[in-house]
């Protein structure tokens, strides 16, 4: 499996895992894809119970145990799997702009730069650069939780720690800077943004 190309791997949405699969576990094939950048849904399904808790790690859909999975449990896991995955379709960006460039899951963005026109995005383990507009990021984002706190930043509410009236604090300890103009219309979006993650 970790011998075929990613861009092969990236368009399977779903994957199911078995853990006994060899010299390589299905925990371990799941981990190293997850490094890869492999954000699609997968499944385990294994007559092994003793990593169901070790297989939270990797965000997988759910672990089924075959001795116990009925065709109903499967039809439901699947059909959970395939709404993931169309939600998550919808909550993507496609990091260039173009058909052929990979899109990447909001969840994995913490936040976009610019520096001459170059775009770096931050994502969870990695940097992408390109060229691009920050105003038209901005707009193909409108509505998805990310905030303007200066010319040079976008930065996703999801990320943030902290917000202060000079900077922002994000997960990682990172600090992005506040535009003194900008604090106020900030703080509101960002409180908007906590009372609909309670709702």
């Amino acid at each position: 499996l970790l011998t075929l190309d990613l861009n092969v791997l990236k368009q399977t949405d779903i994957l199911y895992l078995d853990i006994v699969m060899g010299e390589l576990t299905g925990l371990d094939t799941a981990k190293r894809l997850r490094q890869m950048g492999y954000f699609g849904q997968i499944i385990f399904l294994t007559a092994n119970e003793n990593y169901v808790f070790q297989s939270f790690d990797v965000m997988p859909v759910h672990y089924l145990v075959k001795s116990e999975c009925m065709d109903e449990k499967f039809e439901m896991i699947l059909l959970n799997a395939v709404a993931l995955v169309s939600k998550q379709q919808e909550e993507q960006i496609r990091l260039g702009g173009a058909l052929d460039d990979e899109a990447i899951p909001l969840e994995c963005l913490s936040y976009f730069e610019v520096n001459n026109r170059v775009i770096t995005a931050h994502l969870n383990d990695k940097t992408v650069s390109y060229y691009a507009s920050l105003e038209q990021i901005e707009a193909e984002l409108a509505n998805k939780d990310f905030l303007r706190p200066h010319r040079a930043y976008l930065v996703n509410a999801r990320f943030i720690r902290r917000l202060d009236r000079d900077h922002i604090v994000l997960l990682n300890g990172q600090e992005i800077p506040v535009s003194k103009g900008k604090y106020k219309s900030i703080k509101e979006q960002f409180a908007q943004y906590l009372i609909r993650q309670l709702n």
